[in-house]
């Protein structure tokens, strides 16, 4: 436990640390360049974003599990087939490269640097799942907080200097590629690499597994923007101005189940290859703690909504009531984050697309329902409607394939704890009082149902006394 929890918060240091670094340097960077400098370099810096993901393309997450039980001699010739496989997409890389500069002719310098920096943040990227799956999350978290420094100790100065986005452009690609380097060099240490060579049933074999991955990402994005397709095209932009303002609050909290789950894979791997009735179990934990996290996070934004969205201009005052229908999504949004990510791992990549698809079907008519014939309060509703469609398809195709314990438990107990939350904010006024009996309510309807129990209280104290636990979560 003490292992997995240490991954946890290694994991949410690195990504805290490199969420701060990257809006002192943004913010910086707005004020300095200007609008249009700055729109210029933001572009180019989504393209990068969405680019490296693409060429990236669910080799992550088949590395992440092969690093989990792989022998290091079978590790180095697979990471060795990744790296082989990704230089030889890299003339398709540089003609999509091309296209994107000539589109941006007036800048086609920070596009190249722009295209740049996403071939070799994939490559990066790929080294950071070998990374998690041989459980080393400091290390990734470490690499990944350097290389937000780099940029930024050269990004902020030059800034300040020059003004000018075509010679900031090549930093970013320069300090990921020194980071890069550095990672090869440690990945060494664990993993036995192998003389890069085309072998062509190897590299068809990893580009086989890993598809389905990919796949699957994109549906669930997919997925999870038909709400806003919806309002764009029947509710206009004021509409999708007030609905982006607090959905992607919604959206930043999804990091925590990422999280939690990727802490736990390595060993979720391990049990489905060699010890498959502790799958059940391990789930059934990860469930639990998934699902008591959501819902507090959730009744705090519903609590919080009125007060959180004055960090708003006036006229984004109606988003609170927004903010707090789409609160009631996230419970069923982290279930389905960790189902899906679980059912990945016992081999279920091809059967989880499916299953996204045909929830895509069934989404998309409710939810643009909503969107012509109801009002803009309506479609945070279908989307809530759609997460917990979708958790619960998830859930019966996990049922057929291991056994989870206190179902009730997992999930209705905790789901009674936010509504008592959201009970008590219309009973009581919105004073400081509330939050307390708020949060008293929560953990006591939490413990009445059985979701906390005394083995939590043990290992808690365990770890902070830094007592020897179990290494197996049950």
């Amino acid at each position: 436990m003490r292992q997995l929890l240490s991954n946890f918060v290694a994991l949410l240091a690195g990504f805290l640390g490199v969420r701060l670094i990257s809006f002192i340097s943004t913010w910086y960077m707005i004020n300095a360049l200007g609008p249009e400098k700055f729109g210029v370099l933001s572009s180019g810096l989504a393209f990068s974003a969405i680019f490296s993901v693409v060429l990236n393309f669910g080799l992550d997450d088949f590395f992440i599990r092969e690093a989990a039980h792989a022998p290091p001699q079978r590790l180095g010739r697979l990471l060795s087939n990744g790296f082989t496989l990704k230089l030889l997409l890299l003339p398709l890389a540089i003609l999509v490269v091309s296209i994107f500069c000539l589109l941006t002719d007036n800048y086609w310098w920070v596009a190249l640097w722009m295209g740049l920096y996403a071939i070799v943040q994939s490559f990066f990227m790929l080294c950071c799942s070998v990374m998690r799956g041989l459980e080393r999350m400091r290390m990734q978290a470490g690499l990944q907080l350097i290389n937000m420094i780099l940029i930024a100790a050269t990004v902020i100065p030059l800034t300040w200097l020059t003004r000018d986005v075509n010679v900031l452009a090549p930093l970013y690609t320069a300090a990921t590629l020194s980071v890069l380097a550095v990672a090869v060099f440690f990945l060494r240490r664990y993993v036995a690499f192998e003389r890069l060579r085309v072998q062509a049933s190897a590299l068809s074999g990893i580009f086989k597994l890993s598809i389905p991955f990919g796949i699957n990402y994109v549906l669930l994005l997919m997925f999870d923007r038909v709400a806003i397709m919806g309002i764009t095209i029947f509710q206009g932009p004021t509409a999708v101005g007030l609905f982006n303002s607090v959905y992607n609050l919604v959206l930043i909290t999804t990091v925590i189940p990422l999280l939690m789950i990727t802490a736990v894979l390595p060993m979720l791997v391990r049990q489905s290859r060699s010890e498959f009735h502790l799958v059940g179990p391990t789930t059934s934990t990860l469930l639990r703690y998934v699902m008591i996290v959501g819902c507090a996070i959730a009744g705090s934004l519903y609590i919080g909504a009125p007060v959180l969205i004055r960090i708003f201009d006036a006229e984004y005052a109606s988003a609170a009531a927004i903010l707090q229908t789409l609160s009631w999504s996230i419970p069923g949004l982290f279930a389905a984050t960790v189902l899906l990510n679980v059912l990945e791992t016992i081999g279920q990549q091809r059967q989880c697309a499916r299953l996204l698809f045909v929830c895509i079907v069934v989404a998309t008519p409710i939810t643009l329902a909503a969107s012509i014939w109801g009002t803009l309060m309506a479609v945070p509703w279908a989307y809530a409607a759609s997460q917990y469609i979708l958790a619960g398809t998830l859930l019966i195709a996990f049922l057929r394939h291991a056994h989870l314990s206190h179902v009730f438990t997992i999930f209705c107990t905790p789901l009674l704890a936010l509504g008592s939350m959201v009970l008590l904010f219309h009973l009581i006024p919105n004073n400081i009082a509330l939050y307390g009996l708020a949060s008293l309510a929560f953990i006591g309807v939490l413990l009445l149902g059985g979701a906390i129990n005394k083995q939590d209280w043990l290992i808690v104290q365990r770890i902070i006394r830094r007592d020897p636990t179990p290494q197996q979560v049950v």
